[in-house]
């Protein structure tokens, strides 16, 4: 139907991706659909950049490497499932991704456990990137919260409530 807003695939989900602020190996825990999924460095820093975007555009769309967005693509369907990640992450013109959440839903969607805002002092994230993550995401609120993910991450199953 014109004119009519298209559905995103993610729309329907609350909670889709969970920035726990948790470190392992120089690998940062982030929790996708409820499962664990451990980031490097770069992979992180596109996540970040492109929850960002999503926020702050219209469209949502960011210029970013190909390599590390197929690296991140393929590192969410090994822990979550074959798919997910290229259905997360969507492809634009060229070199240009974005994720795949309506703008309006990046503040239900995303959520960001206390620990994950040290990562400024560890220069991981930008003091600017915290203000924008701060801004558009929903904050993990408990610390009972907090210790069900710490429970559940070692068998790769988170439960958020």
């Amino acid at each position: 139907m014109p004119g009519k807003k298209a559905k995103k695939a993610f729309d329907n989900f609350d909670r889709v991706i969970l920035f726990t602020g948790e470190r392992h190996n120089n690998h940062f825990e982030v929790c996708v659909l409820g499962r664990k999924v451990l980031l490097s460095l770069a992979m992180l820093r596109t996540l970040v950049d492109l929850l960002i975007a999503r926020a702050n555009t219209e469209i949502g769309f960011l210029a970013q490497s190909p390599v590390t967005s197929r690296r991140l693509r393929r590192t969410i369907d090994q822990a979550v499932k074959p798919g997910t990640g290229k259905s997360l992450i969507e492809t634009g013109s060229g070199q240009e991704y974005r994720i795949a959440l309506a703008r309006e839903t990046v503040d239900k969607a995303v959520m960001t456990a206390p620990g994950f805002f040290e990562l400024v002092s560890l220069k991981v994230i930008s003091s600017q990137q915290a203000a924008q993550l701060r801004r558009i995401t929903k904050p993990l609120k408990s610390a009972r919260n907090h210790a069900v993910i710490q429970r559940k991450s070692g068998r790769n199953q988170v439960e958020i409530r």
